[in-house]
């Protein structure tokens, strides 16, 4: 089966286990072989709030790609989603300012 660049941009991205992950927004490809190499998937639905930008699939952990979606291993997505957790719990809200020191406050007063 051949997939045009086109048509393979925007195709669902789905786990083994059947849940949806989001959509094809690139590749790389490697151009000695001409194989590819990673694919970019953006996270979608409510893998979207717990992932940041996109994931970076690597071609060992595609299972298929066929004209209707690309899945993957569970662990690919699980891997990208726990690593963006950990990095948000630990980056402060961009929100919450920082403390501001009171100039005015003398210590021992």
């Amino acid at each position: 089966m051949k997939l045009s660049l086109k048509a393979f941009i925007g195709l669902p991205v789905r786990c083994r286990s059947g849940a949806e992950f989001g959509r094809v927004s690139g590749a790389d490809i490697d151009t000695e072989t001409g194989r590819l190499q990673t694919i970019h998937a953006k996270a979608g639905g409510l893998m979207k709030g717990l992932m940041n930008g996109e994931a970076l699939i690597d071609w060992s952990q595609v299972v298929e790609i066929t004209d209707q979606a690309v899945v993957v291993e569970d662990s690919a997505v699980e891997k990208k989603a726990s690593e963006d957790a950990l990095r948000k719990a630990v980056m402060p809200s961009p929100s919450i300012a920082p403390m501001q020191s009171d100039a005015s406050f003398e210590e021992g007063a």
